[in-house]
């Protein structure tokens, strides 16, 4: 008597949960990348500006810290009083090139902030101060 066995069988690889990686990765990539800017900050690189200004007048630097405050000659403001202030001509800042220097600890949301409500403020001659890197 002869008993015929089957030969093994060869396990079958199913593709559903590869597709279902391959459509979960695309989701993934499709919700995490973005495909149009919309929160874009203009900011125009122009030298023009900087040779308009005559010698006797030397741009405002302003220092801007982590708590959202600005400090001009040792002194801290909060950014709407320094705008009141300017606009009851107490301080002269809004005929001057400012230029905000965030300190070190300072995030840059909180210094594109600073620019954003000095600019909304009617201010257009606003830029950042960033110092040359030096080699350590």
């Amino acid at each position: 008597m002869r008993f015929f066995t089957e030969p093994p069988s060869k396990p079958l690889i199913s593709l559903t949960p590869l597709i279902d990686i391959v459509f979960i990765l695309l989701i993934f990539f499709m919700l995490a990348s973005s495909f149009m800017d919309w929160r874009v900050i203009e900011i125009a690189v122009s030298t023009a500006s900087v040779k308009s200004q005559s010698k006797d007048q030397p741009p405002l630097i302003v220092k801007v810290f982590q708590d959202g405050q600005v400090g001009i000659s040792g002194k801290k403001y909060s950014i709407m009083s320094l705008i009141e202030q300017s606009r009851k001509n107490e301080t002269d800042i809004e005929n001057k090139t400012i230029l905000l220097k965030p300190e070190e600890d300072v995030s840059l949301q909180v210094s594109i902030d600073v620019l954003q409500k000095f600019t909304l403020s009617g201010m257009t001659e606003v830029s950042f101060f960033i110092p040359l890197m030096k080699d350590k």
